[in-house]
């Protein structure tokens, strides 16, 4: 016998928690009104940049519904992690839970341990297989498949209490609308405490450049942080588009150039790749400058759109 439950590709893959509730959602009807209700601010939290939901996700994404369990729990009730996985599978529910990806070769991880966040959404019980979900070792969200002994031994590796626990996950079909009223405070919020408020606590783009020169300094980037602001942009059009096609934004007032932001973006994520083989320290000014043109720009055009 096997099961595999549903998986859609995900419309943010920067963060496993982000990936992973949208390749669970993403075909309920109404999970994109959730996307553009959300993931409009941003925040710095542990010298990083995170959507502003970061880390509540879980709690607060209104079609799942999340039963936390202990190792010690599962050792009570099931004879193996296995056949734990299998039961979850036949019930519906998904797993995320923290794994040692090291011991899976599919995951192309390196040969010491590496624990991180995994989604394990079916099994086939004739090959002995288990399906799970991540961002693997090319940093590309993708599915792939483990053995029941490589799973064993990934759960088995993992000996601390984990920060993230054992999330048993059921996905529950809901009505859920568009919430404009929501979506211009944190566009609000956004741009008055994220892009209009140059050297604060707060400021997002200064941190990120004294963080770049930081990291330059020891010949590395963060690319996570590039990645997750060229996913911030593309979360930002797609969210304009659809509030303009639904009459919550006059269609007299134009966002073309919002594209190139996105474009632009997409070029600094490259030329840190960039960077990151050639070190070539120009890159690092290229980088920092082009971050500040697109905070003006950005600013520019969302004032214009929302003020």
């Amino acid at each position: 016998m096997n099961k595999k439950l549903t998986v859609s590709a995900p419309y943010i893959t920067t963060y496993p928690p982000y990936a992973n509730i949208f390749s669970m959602i993403g075909s309920c009807k109404d999970s994109m009104n959730w996307f553009y209700n959300n993931f409009v601010d941003l925040k710095i939290e542990d010298d990083t940049i995170f959507f502003a939901e970061h880390p509540t996700l879980f709690g607060s994404c209104p079609w799942l519904s999340i039963e936390k369990l202990t190792r010690e729990q599962i050792q009570l009730k099931w004879d193996s992690f296995v056949h734990f996985v299998i039961d979850c599978i036949d019930a519906g529910c998904y797993l995320d839970l923290t794994l040692d990806q090291s011991q899976i070769p599919n995951a192309k991880r390196t040969k010491s341990p590496f624990f991180h966040e995994t989604l394990i959404f079916g099994y086939n019980r004739s090959q002995e297989l288990i399906y799970i979900a991540d961002n693997f070792g090319r940093g590309v969200y993708q599915t792939t498949e483990c053995t029941f002994l490589e799973i064993s031994r990934a759960y088995a590796h993992f000996k601390p209490d984990s920060y993230l626990g054992i999330n048993k996950i059921s996905v529950t079909e809901i009505d859920y609308n568009f919430d404009l009223e929501f979506v211009m405070k944190s566009m609000s919020s956004y741009i008055n405490y994220r892009l209009n408020c140059i050297h604060d606590a707060s400021d997002v783009y200064s941190f990120w450049n004294n963080k770049i020169i930081r990291y330059s300094e020891r010949n590395t980037l963060d690319i996570r942080d590039f990645h997750l602001l060229w996913s911030h942009k593309k979360c930002m059009l797609d969210r304009l588009d659809y509030m303009r096609e639904n009459g919550h934004l006059d269609k007299e007032r134009k966002y073309d150039d919002y594209k190139e932001i996105v474009n632009q973006s997409l070029i600094q994520l490259n030329f840190a790749l960039k960077y990151l083989v050639t070190k070539d320290h120009k890159i690092v000014d290229r980088i920092i400058c082009g971050n500040n043109q697109i905070r003006a720009k950005e600013l520019a055009i969302l004032e214009r759109l929302f003020k």
